[in-house]
């Protein structure tokens, strides 16, 4: 974490779950900087960690990639693919700078430099990374960055797997996601696990839609005066 940035901090959750909402609320934070979903640690270690949660399908041949991704996470180096398509959406960034290093730990590094010199070039002495699928991530996350914080918002079971159904049948071009409600269950099972454990600080969504709901009160009162 460079000088001058105070916190840096991880918003995940279940898709369609309230993240982008609660995104734009923190980014209306004069000290908040945020940008972006950049699924950075998704595309670094891949989805062994969405295998592990039981909600995507196994094949022999994909178990077999996923025990030489093993390996080679565990002596510290990553897959070029995989770095090639962690540092795609962050050439959205400012000061934007690929690193070539084979090493796990330089290129988590190398993100963490980018986005603190973006938010200290912003002004901004907080950052808050928004990539709902990061819930998976959160212990490789705290193992490079130590120092990460993280909010996780919890949004109400029934509510999050209608939505994320609905979304599916209505944009199945652009929203790859369940289409029966059987598996949108599954989908939302590792959040509800994360929660029950309580790893990691939760934002129950009813809770923050209310807070939203006075501060728009709040500004069109002000405006109105």
């Amino acid at each position: 974490m460079a000088g001058g940035i105070k916190t840096l901090a991880f918003l995940v959750g279940c898709p369609r779950s309230g993240t982008t909402l609660l995104q734009a609320m923190l980014f209306a934070h004069p000290e908040i900087y945020s940008f972006p979903e950049t699924n950075f640690f998704l595309s670094l270690f891949g989805a062994r960690d969405l295998l592990t949660m039981g909600t995507t399908p196994q094949g022999s041949v994909r178990k077999f990639r996923e025990l030489v991704r093993s390996i080679m996470e565990l002596l510290g180096v990553a897959e070029y693919r995989r770095r090639a398509r962690a540092w795609e959406p962050m050439l959205l960034l400012p000061n934007f700078s690929r690193c070539n290093s084979i090493s796990l730990r330089h290129n988590v590094k190398t993100f963490v430099q980018i986005v603190d010199a973006a938010s200290l070039k912003a002004g901004r002495p907080i950052w808050v990374e928004k990539t709902p699928d990061h819930l998976f991530y959160v212990k490789r996350i705290q193992q490079y960055i130590p120092d990460a914080a993280f909010i996780h918002i919890i949004r109400n079971g029934r509510d999050t797997v209608a939505s994320l159904v609905d979304a599916a049948r209505k944009f199945p071009d652009v929203w790859e996601g369940p289409t029966s409600p059987e598996l949108a269950v599954r989908g939302t099972s590792p959040s509800r696990k994360v929660f029950s454990i309580g790893e990691i600080p939760s934002i129950i969504w009813s809770a923050m839609k209310s807070l939203f709901r006075i501060r728009v009160k709040s500004l069109r009162d002000c405006a109105v005066s």
